[in-house]
């Protein structure tokens, strides 16, 4: 068993990692940075070095673990079909769990606990994007459509266009 538990499923998946370089030319963090700790390859390498024993976690591998557009690019080019979404899925919960875990994100966890969205706004607030309609919603209790506007389209003013557009 491995320091990161959630990592122990893909071990095996980690090692047929062979380093090949198509998860780096398609990474749009990779081509932004130019770090090899930003590509899935350097990812799984560190991954593997704290599950060895042979590096101590710290909080910039957990950064690193967080610099990923989910886009999963790296998956669809590895040759070796690594699964690199889910590995790096697992060590996201793990350090999540830890002390390590990115204070930006434990800020945004802790305004989503305490008022149910990102922004840290007022819920009361939500439906002020309505103001400028032409004419007002009809709530019903049956409808063909239903759109969720979400935290940003209703509580931030520069982008309330968007849900106004839709409706």
């Amino acid at each position: 068993m491995g320091v990161i538990k959630q990592l122990d499923p893909y071990l095996d998946e980690m090692l047929r990692c062979t380093r090949c370089g198509f998860c780096q030319a398609a990474c749009p963090i990779y081509e932004e940075l130019r770090t090899e700790s930003s590509v899935a390859r350097g990812k799984v390498q560190l991954l593997l070095a704290i599950n060895n024993g042979q590096l101590e976690p710290t909080e910039t591998i957990a950064r690193y673990l967080y610099r990923c557009l989910d886009c999963r690019l790296c998956q669809q080019t590895c040759p070796g079909g690594v699964r690199t979404d889910e590995i790096f899925a697992g060590a996201r919960q793990w350090a999540a769990g830890t002390e390590l875990f990115p204070s930006p994100l434990q800020d945004l966890r802790q305004r989503v606990e305490a008022s149910h969205n990102i922004a840290g706004e007022d819920n009361a607030n939500r439906s002020m994007w309505q103001e400028n309609l032409e004419r007002p919603i009809a709530l019903t209790e049956q409808a063909e459509v239903v759109f969720f506007t979400g935290c940003v389209s209703s509580l931030y003013p520069m982008v309330y266009g968007i849900p106004q557009s839709f409706v």
